[in-house]
C-alpha cells in the first residue's frame, strides 16, 4: 500500500528509523541501511531525507517518538483525529512528533485531517520548515 500513496517515517537517531506500513501493522524500528535497501533501490524506487530547519527540533521529535511509539502496540488505521495514538499512520507520528515533542507552532493546526506523506513537507510552518537534505 505505501508504494501508492508514498511513505514516511522518522529517524529516532543516527542510525534507527522508526516505521508504520500498513493495516493492522505495529510501529516497528529498522537500521537506516535496511531501511535505505527496502525501499530506495529497486530500479524505480526513490527516496528522500529531509531534516527540520530549527535547532534540535529532530531530536525533541525523535525523543517523543521514542517515548510515545517505540515498542508499542499502536495499530495502523488511518483516521480523522490526528490527536489519537490508538490508531496512526506514517505521517500522523511525524506530525505528531512535532506538534508534541517540538511545539504545537511547528506544525498546521487541523481539526479533523488526513495529511498525506507527499504532503507532509507542506504542514510545517516557519522557522520549522522540513529542508531537503538528501535524496536517493
Amino acid at each position: 500500500m505505501w508504494g501508492f500513496f508514498g511513505h514516511c517515517s522518522i529517524a529516532i537517531d543516527d542510525k534507527t528509523i522508526l516505521q508504520i506500513e500498513g493495516p493492522g501493522d505495529k510501529p516497528t524500528t529498522q537500521s537506516f541501511e535496511s531501511f535505505k535497501y527496502n525501499y530506495a533501490s529497486g530500479k524505480n524506487d526513490w527516496m528522500k531525507v529531509y531534516r527540520c530547519s530549527y535547532p534540535g527540533a529532530g531530536k525533541k521529535a525523535a525523543d517523543w517518538v521514542k517515548k510515545n511509539y517505540e515498542n508499542t502496540n499502536h495499530r495502523y488505521l488511518v483516521t480523522l483525529n490526528l490527536n489519537s495514538k490508538k490508531f496512526t499512520y506514517c505521517t500522523k507520528i511525524i506530525y505528531q512528533a512535532y506538534k508534541f515533542g517540538v511545539s504545537e507552532k511547528s506544525v498546521k493546526s487541523y481539526g479533523l485531517h488526513i495529511i498525506s506523506p507527499y504532503a507532509i513537507k507542506d504542514n510545517f510552518i516557519d522557522p520549522y520548515k522540513l529542508r531537503l537534505v538528501k535524496a536517493y
